[in-house]
């Protein structure tokens, strides 16, 4: 009876399981190493290293070389895109767009372009939003509220 019981993982199998998984992921963990190194070796000539630049390198140095292994099959993409992708999956199109939408992404972060209302100061952005903040408006959704049947 007890010899059919399942042992516990021997040190040997657990150590094939790490290593697995580091040769599984190590190409995708050497490109993102590199993106934050170039990252920060971009930062380096202004003399200091800002989280919010950093970032923005970042997700463009990740947004630009993986759209162009996209784009390299547009068609192989689409359809290997529809088997985990919602909106893929129902519109078969998306799977074309999304790689051309992640380039744009990409140099749009590169280049630091920022849309209109962001650029224009807080006065558009005012302008923009007042309709959907004015008091009125935020205090009857928030009459409207409630939680356990009591108004919050």
């Amino acid at each position: 009876m007890l010899a059919d019981a399942p042992s516990a993982p021997s040190f040997a199998a657990m150590d094939e399981q790490s290593v697995s998984w580091l040769n599984t992921y190590r190409p995708l963990l050497t490109v993102l190493g590199f993106i934050l190194l170039a990252c920060l070796l971009v930062q380096v000539p202004t003399g200091k290293i800002e989280m919010a630049v950093t970032m923005r390198y970042f997700m463009a140095g990740f947004f630009l070389p993986f759209s162009f292994f996209k784009l390299l099959d547009v068609s192989a993409f689409a359809d290997a895109y529809m088997g985990y992708d919602l909106l893929a999956k129902r519109w078969r199109g998306w799977g074309f767009l999304y790689p051309f939408l992640e380039l744009g992404l990409g140099a749009a972060y590169l280049a630091n372009w920022q849309p209109f209302f962001y650029q224009h100061g807080d006065r558009t952005r005012d302008r923009i939003f007042s309709h959907w903040c004015d008091s009125s408006r935020v205090q009857q959704a928030k009459n409207s509220l409630r939680l356990f049947g009591r108004r919050i």
